[in-house]
């Protein structure tokens, strides 16, 4: 069962940047604040968590791990 995890709120409230194991592995995925427009924002063998906002509305991913 896919997990959603870590959501994180621009600083406008416009976009929520969240975590997210739907594809197999931990990526994050960015969207509106109203659900729509759900893209992934990574892509690698590593698994992607934590994202936060920077000031200018950047998305910054905090967080990466190697697999086992």
């Amino acid at each position: 069962m896919a997990g959603d995890v870590e959501p994180a709120y621009s600083s406008n409230g416009n976009k929520i940047a969240f975590g997210s194991d739907r594809t197999g592995d931990f990526e994050v995925f960015k969207m509106k604040a109203n659900g729509a427009n759900q893209t992934k924002r990574t892509s690698n063998d590593e698994r992607d968590f934590a994202p936060d906002w920077a000031p200018l509305k950047a998305l910054t991913i905090a967080g990466r791990r190697k697999r086992p």
